[in-house]
């Protein structure tokens, strides 16, 4: 669980850590680069991230994101790889760097 004292997930925190579930999200603001590579849980709600950082969920397997309207930037290539993404909800306005949505 992520708790309101740590609500920025940095840099290859979880990568390679396999994790059955993600709660507490609603205290995460920021993920950074390659946060949550490799990631293996079926859904991923991030209602008040702000921005994303490149290749933040490289090669994951989450069927299932939520972003809410609080997101403002999705840097490069944050779902490079992600093969079983079902259905993703990303809020009008957000700044896409290129190649953002490469999969």
């Amino acid at each position: 669980m992520l708790t309101k004292y740590k609500n920025i997930i940095g840099d290859r925190a979880f990568h390679e850590v396999k994790l059955e579930k993600i709660t507490g999200t609603e205290f995460i603001t920021k993920i950074e680069g390659r946060a949550f590579k490799w990631l293996n849980v079926e859904n991923i709600n991030l209602p008040n991230v702000t921005e994303i950082g490149e290749y933040a969920f490289e090669a994951s397997n989450v069927k299932y994101f939520n972003f809410g309207n609080n997101l403002m930037c999705i840097k490069n290539q944050v779902f490079v790889n992600t093969k079983q993404v079902n259905r993703m909800y990303i809020p009008n306005g957000v700044n896409l760097v290129a190649y953002a949505l490469y999969v």
